[in-house]
């Protein structure tokens, strides 16, 4: 529980960076700041939650736990940028082709550390030295 603390402060000072970026180059051009902070600091929570639940269901094999749980960090990675998106007027294509580069990037990263966590997770519990010890979301 305490590193999925620390997962989702981390996710709200990632957010805090994402809302400056937004206001800096995105305000001037249809973007209100203030709606896309409200939808970044409440999609951040429930993603950081998701992923790490994600991570724990794949790892003790709840396959129909982990769909939820995966639909939900789909829903909320995925929620700020489709806000960006829709609301924006006369965006050049260069915010367009950053944007869907960084969902691209950052969906691939997120599901390389899914992975990784799972199997570290599937491991130590595997281990007969961690047997029935509780092993933190690898970050």
């Amino acid at each position: 529980m305490r590193v999925e603390r620390f997962w989702i402060l981390g996710n709200l000072v990632y957010s805090t960076c994402r809302v400056v970026l937004a206001w800096r180059f995105l305000s001037e051009r249809g973007l209100s700041v203030f709606w896309f902070a409200t939808v970044e600091v409440l999609s951040a929570v429930p993603w950081a939650l998701a992923t790490s639940r994600l991570v724990m269901a794949l790892a003790t094999r709840q396959r129909r736990t982990a769909w939820w749980w995966a639909a939900l960090a789909t829903a909320a990675f995925l929620a700020p940028d489709a806000y960006v998106i829709g609301t924006t007027h006369h965006v050049p294509m260069w915010i367009y082709l950053i944007i869907g580069t960084w969902i691209t990037v950052a969906a691939t990263l997120g599901i390389r550390r899914v992975t990784t966590s799972v199997i570290s997770r599937r491991a130590a519990d595997a281990s007969p030295r961690t047997r029935g010890a509780s092993l933190p979301l690898q970050r």
